[in-house]
Parts: C-alpha cells; sequence; structure tokens
C-alpha cells in the first residue's frame, strides 16, 4: 500500500497538497463543535484516532447534473 501511495504522491504531487487542506478543513469542524461545547475533547480523540484517512464521499449534485442539491435522482426516463 505504502508503495502505491509513494508513486502516486510522485505522479501527483498536488494530491498531498488537497488531502492536507481536506483534512484541515475537517478538523475545523470538529475543533469548532469542541469549541462550542457539543462534543468533548476525549470524543474529538477518539473521532480522529478511528478515522485517520476518512475522506467523504457525499458529493453536492447540483442542477448542472439534472437534479438540485438534496433533490432526488432523475427517473430513468430522464436525460442528464
Amino acid at each position: 500500500m505504502q508503495d502505491t501511495i509513494n508513486h502516486t504522491d510522485k505522479l501527483h504531487p498536488e494530491f498531498k497538497t488537497v488531502t492536507d487542506e481536506l483534512y484541515e478543513f475537517q478538523d475545523s469542524g470538529l475543533r469548532w463543535l469542541v469549541e462550542h461545547g457539543n462534543i468533548s475533547e476525549e470524543i474529538y480523540q477518539k473521532i480522529k484516532s478511528l478515522n485517520k484517512s476518512y475522506v467523504p464521499f457525499y458529493r453536492v449534485m447540483d442542477d448542472q447534473l439534472g437534479r438540485k442539491v438534496g433533490g432526488r435522482r432523475p427517473s430513468t426516463s430522464q436525460v442528464l
């Protein structure tokens, strides 16, 4: 696995920058929850330790793809 990561880093160094920015953004959301009393520091640390390489797979689907944000999937007869 590490060989694949090293190979990808060599071919696409911009991936590292993007992942660092993503993890920083995600962490700022979790830190906000701690700072505002929504979760404890202990829960924050547990989330971080269990999700070291977490990447969300949720995508915003806008009307360019045939539906609006939060909308239902188009029927099979609709063209995207």
